[in-house]
């Protein structure tokens, strides 16, 4: 999975994209690999708090 802009993900595409907060390691691999398995983008939204 590749790193982009949120505004390369959103220009190209007239499909919704998912956005997630990830509290967890854990919850952001597991969103990692649903991702790459469905082969579709996804947001990942981390707090501060968080890292």
């Amino acid at each position: 999975m590749t790193r982009a802009a949120t505004t390369d993900l959103l220009t190209g595409t007239d499909a919704a994209i998912g956005a997630f907060n990830v509290i967890h390691l854990e919850s952001a691999e597991a969103i990692a690999a649903g991702a790459e398995q469905a082969e579709a983008p996804v947001i990942m939204q981390i707090s501060e708090n968080c890292v």
